[in-house]
């Protein structure tokens, strides 16, 4: 637990008590409790979801989720063993390259990337609008 309170910059006796979800993002609870449910119910031996979580400061972290059911001695669950990988900065990059992603396809210049033998890789609309070529016959 120490690793997961440590991105929640929280104290683990602060924790202690609480549900997972005081310290989940309101808008990830309703996936968070759908996929625990896949878990308990056996439906998936095992889930990964990427949700947020609220640290102590209010502040938002990205977080990948990978948890199992550990079953009883009567094969009943008895509790979920779940691995949390703070995300945060892989998301914010995945974040930035969706703007610029964006900007690259609205742009009204023409933009064309090859590789280093000069094969095109990628054309933006501008460039198809211009060439009056659809990408797929511009690339390879």
């Amino acid at each position: 637990m120490k690793p997961f309170v440590k991105c929640l910059d929280i104290k683990e006796e602060e924790l202690t008590g609480k549900s997972i979800f005081d310290v989940t993002h309101p808008d990830d609870i309703r996936t968070s409790i759908k996929e625990g449910k896949k878990l308990f119910e056996y439906k998936s031996p095992q889930i990964q979801i990427e949700k947020r979580f609220i640290t102590k400061e209010s502040k938002t972290i990205w977080c990948r989720v990978t948890a199992t059911i550990v079953n009883n001695a009567d094969e009943l669950p008895e509790y979920a063993l779940s691995i949390v990988e703070d995300i945060t900065e892989w998301k914010e990059a995945e974040m930035q390259l969706k703007k610029l992603s964006g900007a690259i396809e609205k742009t009204a210049d023409q933009i064309l990337i090859t590789d280093k033998n000069g094969i095109i890789e990628y054309v933006n609309p501008a460039l198809e609008e211009l060439t009056g070529f659809k990408k797929n016959k511009l690339l390879g």
